[in-house]
């Protein structure tokens, strides 16, 4: 029987098997298309990310296909690397060209096609593979560039900069609709774009990943030799911010007890594991990189999450995919960010406490009070759970976009 509600094609350099917030997200979009009975395609670049090497059983050709969750994927060509930023736009570049050459040989024509940016320059991928066969470009922006990577100090050559910014407002102006991440990524662009269809698509958690009965505060009643465990997964990169980190580990140290656990992988990781060595800090562990599922399984068993964001003006707009597992898991935040989308959603929901990144000894007061007081801890962990149950549950987040693709004739 012949699929009456289209084709979707999903265009993003990440997507699992590589772990991460967008390779999260999009994986989780394709299925609610999937299961909303659309035929979805994902076409992406062999796995490389953020290690800087293609991963095992990607090596052979052009690209690969493989079935994740029943949805077709389509592996690309890219040159790997996380070094500076030459090698960085080499990459960007390479997986623009390898989308286009194997977009345009194997697939068939979409109805709709959704880019995730960054990198911006994706956005002609999805112009060369929507614009000739009549499809509409959804460009969804999880991250406002180059403002950021300007903000945090990688792009400093005005030429690449100007580039950078005529991209943006050619990418903007050939989508049919722009989705952001947060509030302030949708008013930036809404405000230098005015004319712009801009749809608010949020961060959120997929709730059938979560299975609180069996791993709820796994060992939380094993004896009061538990440590306290602080704990972080995700990027170790520029915008995180993890060094603010270390100083109020250092304040710690008095309590052995109480220990930073660091999973993840990133361009900063062997400079921020050579320094704890150095100042010999011994209370924070990097424990490695992880799979996303496995991740789950291992937060149960902190009892604070934390969130880290880099002291720049934008990251006051970001809310990091991260948070929302946490609270789903009924941990409390500890936010070390800049005043903004994130601080505010914390302090209206009271599910944790915040802290502006350079406060080492503001930081360690809020910790202490929730090492020292577990009825708090749980308060705290209970309100996180039911704000992103009322809020931010993935699956009304999806219902409401659907709906919107729908109403704006982008989709049948």
């Amino acid at each position: 029987m012949k699929n009456q509600k289209g084709k979707v094609l999903i265009l993003s350099q990440y997507y699992p098997p590589e772990t991460g917030a967008p390779q999260n997200r999009l994986s989780d979009l394709a299925i609610r298309f999937k299961n909303a009975g659309y035929d979805i395609r994902v076409l992406t670049a062999k796995p490389n990310y953020p290690i800087g090497k293609i991963y095992p059983g990607f090596t052979k050709g052009f690209w690969q296909n493989t079935i994740q969750d029943g949805i077709p994927v389509t592996h690309c060509w890219i040159y790997p690397s996380n070094k500076t930023i030459f090698h960085r736009l080499i990459n960007y570049l390479s997986f623009v060209c390898s989308s286009i050459i194997v977009g345009l040989l194997k697939f068939p024509k979409s109805d709709l096609v959704i880019v995730e940016s960054p990198p911006l320059f994706l956005s002609i991928s999805g112009w060369v593979l929507s614009s000739p066969k009549g499809a509409k470009l959804v460009l969804n922006i999880s991250d406002l560039y180059p403002d950021t990577a300007i903000s945090l100090g990688l792009i400093k050559n005005k030429l690449i900069i100007k580039v950078f910014y005529w991209l943006e407002k050619w990418s903007y102006r050939i989508s049919d609709v722009i989705t952001g991440q947060t509030q302030g990524i949708v008013e930036s662009i809404r405000r230098r774009f005015p004319k712009k269809k801009v749809y608010l698509l949020t961060n959120g958690v997929g709730f059938s990943d979560i299975d609180l009965d069996n791993n709820y505060r796994v060992e939380k009643d094993s004896g009061n030799n538990k440590d306290f465990i602080i704990g972080y997964a995700g990027i170790i990169g520029y915008g995180q911010g993890l060094h603010n980190l270390f100083e109020t580990a250092k304040g710690l140290q008095k309590f052995p007890s109480i220990k930073f656990h660091i999973y993840g992988d990133g361009p900063l990781k062997k400079e921020l594991e050579t320094r704890v060595q150095v100042e010999s800090i011994n209370n924070i562990e990097f424990k490695g990189h992880y799979p996303h599922k496995e991740i789950l399984k291992i937060m149960p068993r902190w009892d604070l999450g934390l969130v880290s964001l880099e002291d720049i003006p934008l990251m006051s707009g970001a809310l990091p995919s991260k948070m929302f597992e946490m609270m789903a898991m009924k941990l409390p935040i500890l936010l070390i960010a800049p005043l903004g989308e994130a601080s505010t959603l914390i302090k209206k929901a009271q599910a944790g406490l915040w802290a502006p990144p350079g406060s080492p000894e503001l930081t360690t007061r809020k910790i202490l009070d929730l090492y020292e007081d577990q009825q708090l801890l749980n308060k705290l962990g209970n309100n996180a759970y039911e704000c992103v149950r009322k809020q931010y549950n993935r699956g009304t987040i999806f219902r409401d976009f659907l709906y919107y693709l729908q109403k704006e004739k982008l989709i049948s």
